[in-house]
């Protein structure tokens, strides 16, 4: 742990380019996927272009998580 958050802010960043074949704004999936990942790293705050696609994946990643720890993972298994 740092003692403080951390902000990630990697939209459409070139890496994404190289390792994809795809323009920059066709980059928006990538991102998400990316994102998604660093939340479950505990990153804790994004800094994103799509506002709207990123909250959509926020609640679906939040949802998920709940149900593969309840469901999935229950405690004391």
């Amino acid at each position: 742990s740092l003692g403080f958050p951390l902000l990630i802010g990697i939209s459409r960043k070139d890496f994404m380019r190289k390792i994809t074949g795809k323009e920059r704004d066709e980059l928006l999936p990538t991102t998400i996927a990316v994102n998604t990942l660093m939340m479950m790293e505990e990153v804790e705050i994004l800094r994103v272009h799509d506002v709207a696609e990123h909250r959509i994946a926020v609640k679906f990643w939040a949802i998920l998580s709940v149900l593969i720890a309840v469901v999935i993972k229950p405690k004391g298994s």
